[in-house]
């Protein structure tokens, strides 16, 4: 009897290993295209500094997040540096639709693009979709996903 519980651990464990990875696996924060790649990531406005955030004319609130979405462009020797893009889209729950409104920010060696997102009640399921621009002899790069965002409870 105790060898047939070993046996059966093996495949429940890769069985639970695989269901979890699955899952981890829709939570992606890059895409990369040819020699570029695109980063994004969602993060609570308390994150952003006061004087930073008064610097930029940024709202910190419970219920801001904010998207930042950054390009890179891939170099032979394998760095990556900072590549200028127009960034645009929206996000959305079951009810509203809303425009994602970037701003740029410049620092040495990096650009980063930056939109609140404002979502009511405690949490929220929150749909984006982002339209990132980092060519102009390219179209635009098309990124969607699905997040839920948590009230920032500082």
């Amino acid at each position: 009897m105790s060898y047939f519980s070993a046996a059966l651990r093996l495949p429940v464990l890769v069985m639970l290993l695989l269901t979890s990875s699955l899952g981890w696996a829709d939570f992606k924060t890059q895409t990369d295209i040819e020699d570029v790649e695109i980063h994004y990531v969602i993060f609570p406005s308390s994150m952003i500094a006061p004087e930073t955030a008064n610097a930029l004319g940024l709202t910190r609130h419970s219920n801001i997040q904010f998207i930042n979405v950054s390009v890179r462009k891939k170099q032979p020797d394998g760095s990556t540096i900072a590549n200028p893009a127009v960034v645009g889209g929206e996000y959305s729950d079951l009810i509203h639709r809303r425009p994602l409104e970037f701003i740029e920010v410049k620092e040495t060696g990096a650009i980063y693009y930056l939109s609140p997102i404002r979502f009511p009640g405690e949490d929220a399921k929150m749909t984006f979709s982002l339209d990132v621009k980092y060519d102009d002899k390219k179209p635009a790069t098309k990124i969607e996903f699905v997040r839920t965002l948590y009230r920032d409870i500082k």
